[in-house]
């Protein structure tokens, strides 16, 4: 037995490829050769902190510390251990935190109109103002093909019904939305009750002020002064600077009602200032794309005097004083302003108002639509003011013959409820068109009319309608008429005029000519 056990000792010892005899020599290494294996040994590479010196280190003082039997065969386990603890983890070996999406902050910033400021009673009174059916405008336009998707439609109820309980407004409707370069603009137009009834405080305390002295400039003195020494005055020119023109009164024409915009549902309305006619000429001017900031520049020739948020505001007093219609009969004159005769704003619903049928509305000759905005003049108002209207105490030299020179021509346009069909054409083409949302079923269907003139302006409408009963038991067939008074105008646009032609823009003045200098 002995002899076995020593010829397989023996055997193992030959074919082991770690044999002691083949792989360790016998004698005993120099200083230089020991240094150059620890060296070796203490090397680190890129993606280890520790070198195998430390890692050995290590282990063998885990090991002297434990007092395992098992110590051996846990080995190899232990050695994976101290190497994750002292290498550096891997950057695919954990996912990074993904960043958050676009669509949490939009969700964060939609949270505050859901929110409930205090509960409301249980029997609430109606407000004096009724928030406009911004999704029933929407339902009507989506069967003709237009508005907005249904999301960005209830965002925009939910803020104009939050923006009507705060502000409480007199009369309120969603004008419609502009297209910008960066952003886009949501407009409401706002009639307010207060600001008119201001106004009216502010003419009467005008009607009466208190003049004061005004100081005598240096250049009067010194005029004075050579007229007590006798000395002959240097000619003066009569020449006056035109005055501005005044703009219209607050609730009256181009500043009938109040816009305030915003870029987002989300975002608070901000309200736009009023027009001036001198805004209103010079965007009939110029033509400039919105960019979304209100603050913006407006780089143009002539030059605009305002900001993107007055330039905004000429294009709404544009668009609305040619776009806003209602079918005939829906509104009329009070009485007392028939019987004078005069210019006025102001008209009311007929209560004696039929609609029309869905055929009539969508009529081409247009003669069933009228128009119950002011028409701006040229001067950029609705009603004409005599830029050469003086007082004879503001001028030295008044003659009675100046009144025949300052009265001028006054310019006229037409009166509201005015016809559509007495509109110009656009070279060839009809300022508007006309359609009916479906032929299959004109029952249910809208009259839509689109204006040509300012692409994006949509007024849509339903008819009277008919429909029919019959009773199984009698054999008989009633007609049921429904009466429906619904009809909207919005624009949906970039706020650009279609001119028949390309824009040719007005070119710069000529330069003046240096006065000649040298002998006469």
């Amino acid at each position: 037995m002995e002899e076995e056990v020593s010829s397989q000792n023996e055997r193992s010892q030959t074919s082991s490829p770690f044999s002691l005899k083949d792989n360790v020599s016998e004698t005993v290494p120099d200083s230089f050769t020991y240094l150059n294996a620890k060296c070796m040994l203490l090397e680190k590479t890129p993606k280890m902190k520790s070198s195998l010196y430390d890692h050995l280190a290590q282990l063998i003082k885990y090991i002297l510390k434990t007092d395992e039997e098992s110590i051996m065969e846990r080995l190899g386990e232990i050695s994976v251990k101290l190497k994750l603890l002292t290498c550096p983890v891997a950057p695919d070996f954990i996912k990074d935190v993904p960043e958050p999406a676009e669509q949490l902050s939009v969700a964060k910033s939609e949270v505050p109109l859901y929110q409930v400021q205090s509960k409301a009673p249980k029997f609430q009174t109606p407000a004096l103002t009724s928030c406009p059916d911004v999704a029933r405008v929407f339902y009507a336009l989506e069967q003709a093909g237009l508005g907005l998707p249904s999301e960005e439609v209830f965002l925009l109820a939910v803020s104009v019904k939050k923006f009507a309980s705060g502000k409480n407004p007199k009369k309120l409707r969603f004008w419609g939305k502009v297209y910008g370069i960066h952003k886009n603009y949501y407009v409401v137009e706002v009639e307010e009750e207060h600001r008119i009834r201001e106004m009216s405080q502010e003419t009467t305390e005008d009607e009466n002020p208190q003049k004061k002295p005004e100081p005598q400039s240096p250049l009067q003195e010194s005029d004075e002064a050579l007229e007590s020494l006798q000395i002959d005055l240097l000619p003066k020119s009569d020449w006056r600077p035109q005055q501005p023109t005044p703009p219209d009164e607050v609730g009256r024409g181009t500043n009938k009602a109040v816009y305030y915009v915003c870029n987002s549902p989300t975002e608070e309305w901000i309200k736009l200032p009023d027009v001036t006619p001198t805004q209103i000429c010079v965007s009939r001017q110029i033509r400039h794309l919105c960019t979304g900031d209100l603050e913006s520049k407006i780089e143009s020739f002539p030059p605009f005097p305002g900001v993107e948020k007055n330039y905004l505001r000429a294009q709404i007093a544009r668009i609305s004083a040619t776009t806003t219609i209602s079918p005939i009969n829906y509104y009329q004159f009070e009485e007392e302003q028939m019987e004078e005769n005069a210019f006025s704003e102001s008209f009311v619903p007929n209560p004696e108002y039929e609609p029309l049928s869905i055929y009539e509305l969508a009529d081409s000759s247009l003669a069933n639509w009228v128009h119950h905005a002011a028409y701006i003049l040229p001067q950029g108002r609705t009603t004409w003011w005599n830029p050469r209207t003086t007082e004879p105490s503001d001028l030295e030299d008044y003659d009675e013959d100046m009144e025949e020179t300052a009265e001028l021509e006054p310019e006229t346009g037409p009166p509201l409820l005015t016809p559509l069909s007495e509109d110009e054409e656009i070279g060839e083409i009809q300022p508007w068109s006309t359609r009916i949302t479906s032929q299959l079923v004109p029952h249910y269907a809208y009259a839509v009319l689109s204006s040509n003139l300012w692409p994006g302006s949509h007024t849509i409408a339903s008819g009277r309608q008919v429909h029919h009963v019959s009773m199984l038991s009698t054999r008989r067939i009633f007609c049921v008429l429904r009466l429906h008074r619904f009809f909207e105008n919005i624009y949906i646009g970039w706020a650009q005029k279609f001119l028949g032609t390309n824009f040719s823009p007005q070119p710069a003045p000529k330069i003046f000519e240096e006065f000649p200098s040298g002998p006469e």
